[in-house]
């Protein structure tokens, strides 16, 4: 056991994926924060324009009558479009953390497979097909 382990016994260590550099950071966190997740940011992915649904669910939302000052009408109406987008996006293509989760797993299993065969023809033409994946949902 580490001198620090014994000091600090709640306080675990990650190494992360060296993908981008020869470099793989080391992420220090408490079992206090593995308790605590906080929900995911919403962010409007620009993909979601081409479909008309999208456009049918905005154009309802900012017709919807709300009683305030200028500021809070566009704020509440911005918060009924994100809501609703929300729920169509989630049904519609399914839970995009989780797919980016499922693909960082796949890069790291197939890293520390390169470790030991970095010359593997099959592994390298996988890392480039699951780091290519990566960018494209990275980029939608």
């Amino acid at each position: 056991m580490k001198d620090w382990q014994t000091m600090c016994p709640n306080i675990f260590e990650e190494h992360g994926s060296f993908t981008c550099s020869d470099h793989r950071p080391i992420i220090v966190f408490s079992d206090n924060m593995l308790h605590r997740q906080k929900a995911f940011p919403f962010r409007f992915q620009n993909f979601w324009c081409q479909y008309r649904q999208v456009d049918t669910i905005i154009a309802k939302n900012w017709c919807t009558n709300v009683t305030g000052t200028n500021m809070f009408k566009i704020a509440k109406k911005l918060k009924l479009i994100k809501h609703e987008v929300k729920g169509w996006s989630k049904s519609h293509f399914g839970n995009f953390q989780n797919k980016v989760a499922y693909n960082m797993q796949h890069i790291e299993y197939v890293e520390d497979k390169l470790l030991s065969n970095p010359d593997s023809f099959r592994l390298n033409a996988w890392m480039t097909c699951l780091l290519k994946q990566r960018e494209k949902m990275m980029l939608t």
